[in-house]
């Protein structure tokens, strides 16, 4: 195998998301949350806010699950 051009592992870009009970802004990797896959409203990952330990989701990328 050769590589041509050599990408990311998409679970090490950082994700940024708010909190929506405490309003902290804050960054997370893929590999630190919990991804949910739900045909009605769309896949997504939730984690824990780091202030306010509230659940917080983000939605996911379609098609896009790191993964699989």
């Amino acid at each position: 195998m050769k590589i041509i051009k050599r990408g990311s592992d998409p679970r090490t870009e950082p994700i940024q998301a708010t909190c929506r009970n405490c309003q902290t802004i804050f960054e997370f990797h893929l590999m630190e949350a919990k991804y949910s896959s739900d045909q009605r409203d769309g896949d997504f990952y939730s984690i824990a806010c780091p202030v306010c330990n509230q659940t917080v989701t983000k939605q996911a990328h379609r098609g896009a699950h790191p993964y699989e």
